[in-house]
């Protein structure tokens, strides 16, 4: 298998069980596109086990489905949709692909029996969130997210790090708000209900990384903004791709409380250094304006708001961008 240096691809995980985490991943690389995928299995609503296979829960298997389904579909030749009609189609395939795998396995492993009904539980039930990377030209790439669920899609580039993806999770709670509520999903795959998928295209100026993240991953950290200072403070302690992939592993699993995955697409650097040089200026305004007040006044909830509602205005893209035209969402 090739290195993070040569592929410009990175893997950070952490199981809170490990070899029973409940996250699915997985990358791949072709001579024009990359993908990158997370998969988060729900385990409250599909918490049944299947006993003739390892035991394991069938939110294990979801996100182990989702992730092989979108990696197998990938590697057929794709090309992105170039606008919303097109990405229309574009998405009903991916659909029908990750349906399909779904209902199939249900159909072949019946699950034990639960006392657990109802609304409380789902056959196989995940989030998803995928990263479609294409050729674009030498400054930029175009970028094409598609998700369910509150798995989130990022760019991270000299501004700092860039929400993409809007969470499906009930009453629409921002991403401050989030941390603390822990609002049900209001949408998700399972194999007994179609498979709806969100996409948003974006063309992604280069240098940048094109991140993927479970909930696990970024709600490890307080606040939105303290999860962007963990991913520079990760690049800070680096001396190279490898050494960011492992230091990112590392705060994973002395951090977060669930399953935590984080995959990046590295482009538009011509080495480490000359990443570390273009997006580490970002970390000391970031500690000075936000990280650090917000910490000294750790019970002050108002306050942290105001100064999340500051940090939005440049992490917040989820309701678009600046190029209209490269920019849409269905």
């Amino acid at each position: 298998m090739r290195s993070v240096e040569e592929t410009g691809l990175v893997k950070a995980c952490a199981a809170v069980l490990p070899g029973d985490g409940e996250d699915g991943f997985a990358l791949r690389l072709d001579a024009e596109n990359a993908m990158l995928c997370v998969s988060d299995g729900c385990g409250g609503l599909g918490a049944a086990r299947y006993e003739a296979l390892q035991g394991r829960t069938g939110a294990y298997w979801a996100a182990r489905i989702a992730a092989q389904q979108a990696e197998a579909w990938a590697s057929a030749p794709w090309t992105l949709p170039s606008n919303a009609e097109q990405g229309e189609a574009f998405k009903a395939e991916l659909e029908q692909a990750l349906g399909s795998a779904l209902r199939a396995f249900s159909r072949a492993h019946p699950p034990a029996a639960s006392r657990v009904v109802g609304s409380l539980r789902r056959t196989l039930p995940t989030t998803i969130c995928l990263a479609l990377i294409s050729e674009g030209a030498a400054t930029w790439r175009e970028v094409c997210f598609a998700w369910a669920g509150d798995s989130r899609g990022y760019l991270l580039d000299a501004n700092g790090l860039h929400q993409c993806t809007a969470d499906h999770s009930r009453g629409a709670p921002d991403a401050f708000e989030s941390l603390a509520l822990d609002a049900p999903l209001s949408n998700f795959l399972s194999a007994e209900q179609p498979v709806r998928l969100s996409l948003r295209r974006l063309r992604a100026t280069l240098p940048c990384l094109a991140l993927v993240a479970t909930d696990g991953a970024y709600a490890c950290a307080p606040t939105p903004m303290e999860f962007e200072m963990l991913l520079l403070d990760c690049l800070k302690r680096a001396a190279s791709w490898k050494g960011f992939e492992r230091a990112l592993s590392l705060s994973l699993r002395r951090l977060a409380c669930d399953d935590a995955t984080v995959l990046a697409d590295v482009r538009g650097f011509s080495d480490f250094q000359e990443a570390r040089s273009v997006l580490l200026p970002r970390r000391e305004a970031l500690k000075r304006g936000f990280v650090t007040p917000v910490r000294r006044r750790r019970e002050d909830r108002a306050f942290a708001r105001e100064r999340w509602e500051r940090y939005r205005a440049d992490y917040d893209w989820t309701q678009g961008g600046r190029h209209e035209r490269m920019d849409w969402r269905i």
